[in-house]
């Protein structure tokens, strides 16, 4: 600590890294400008900007500084790095395999409750750790290295889409891919949370429907119909309303189902749309009088009633831009598995954020994986065009 300030590990890296990665990125060190910079950008200016707007100077720069560090930084650091669909699967394989070896360990935290990482660390500090979560199920919730099992949840679930299109080889036997992922949503599910289940069924559906719809024109716009009339029939055909329904299927119990909805109407109706420019800030925010938790289950609705409906649409935005600009990238069979394994992930991750909220190490992971996607080329094609035009 420094003051108030929190300088975690991965604070330190982007804090140093922020001001080389910004001027690397206006230079064109990092590829031509595109849309989504601007977005992500836009996005923590206007956060802080409403953070000082509600709790004063001293707050926008402390508070507001460290989440443009935050975003803004990680969100560089996956334009940086990743700058071919070789180096994109490189991640995947580091994503994976972190996945798995932690994993390892949640798994025997969910069956013992003895929170290996936490209680480890802890006892290195000085300090002790105990969880006062409730088990589900009879299983414990594994916290993994992060601040709640949710976190670890929604970032093991993550690589899911990793696992089944870039992990592996381009030859890779279905089994091998398939075990692979198996485990992975094994680790994921030891955190018995309804953000990570959500976030790996998505993947699955998307999954399932290219394997089914493999060499099908108009395939993706199939199924993103398909999804919309399915949304409209059970809304129609229910005596609850689509959203009801969805979410008793996406959370743990009915009791879970009904706080999630009352989360959305009183943060959404009460909160974001009285106060739509710059949010309420970090105040307490307007909720019925038995509702004594501040907690807000819900990512986007947390940018809203925080920061203000813009801040949710320049956010919502710059994933929208990015999965637009990978459209019109160069195509290639490594550069389409990078792309699917992209677009299942965020789709995976956007679904989980309607249940949970992101913050400190979900949320960097979050803004790098916007970040990561925005230069897929092959490498090797590029070599081999460059070989055969020789001499």
């Amino acid at each position: 600590m420094i003051g108030t300030l929190r300088l975690s590990p991965y604070r330190v890296i982007l804090l140093i890294a922020f001001v080389p990665l910004l001027a690397n990125l206006i230079s064109g060190r990092y590829g031509r400008l595109v849309l989504s910079d601007f977005l992500i950008i836009a996005y923590s200016v206007w956060a802080a900007l409403a953070l000082g707007i509600h709790h004063g100077f001293g707050a926008g720069i402390e508070s507001g500084g460290i989440l443009i560090v935050e975003a803004v930084g990680a969100y560089l650091i996956g334009r940086a790095c990743v700058r071919s669909a070789q180096q994109f699967q490189a991640l995947a394989r580091l994503i994976v395999k972190v996945v798995l070896i932690v994993g390892a360990f949640t798994l025997v935290e969910s069956v013992t409750g003895n929170h290996l990482i936490k209680s480890t660390f802890a006892a290195m500090r000085g300090v002790g750790f105990s969880s006062d979560i409730e088990p589900r199920y009879g299983f414990h919730r594994a916290y993994g290295p992060f601040d709640h099992p949710i976190l670890w949840g929604v970032f093991a679930a993550s690589a899911v889409g990793l696992s089944w299109y870039a992990a592996g080889s381009a030859n890779e036997p279905l089994i091998k891919k398939a075990t692979r992922t198996g485990l992975v949503a094994i680790a994921a599910a030891t955190s018995v949370s309804a953000g990570a289940m959500a976030a790996m069924w998505a993947q699955f559906i998307i999954i399932g429907w290219d394997l089914l719809s493999r060499g099908q024109r108009h395939r993706w716009k199939a199924l993103i119909a398909c999804v919309i009339s399915g949304y409209v029939v059970i809304d129609w055909l229910s005596n609850r309303s689509g959203m009801k329904v969805l979410l008793s299927y996406l959370t743990f119990s009915p009791a879970t189902a009904y706080g999630r909805l009352t989360i959305w109407d009183w943060g959404f109706y009460e909160n974001a749309l009285k106060h739509p420019v710059f949010g309420i800030g970090i105040n307490e925010w307007v909720r019925p009088s038995w509702m004594h938790s501040i907690s807000m289950d819900n990512f986007w609705l947390f940018q809203m009633v925080t920061y203000g409906l813009p801040a949710f649409v320049l956010l919502a935005g710059a994933f929208i831009s990015m999965g637009s600009h990978l459209r019109r990238l160069p195509r290639s069979a490594m550069c389409e598995s990078a792309r699917l394994a992209w677009a299942t992930t965020v789709i995976g991750a956007c679904v989980a954020a309607c249940t949970v909220h992101y913050w400190n190490q979900a949320f960097v992971w979050f803004c790098l994986l916007l970040g990561s996607p925005s230069l897929l080329t092959d490498k090797s094609q590029l070599h081999g065009r460059l070989d055969n035009n020789r001499p």
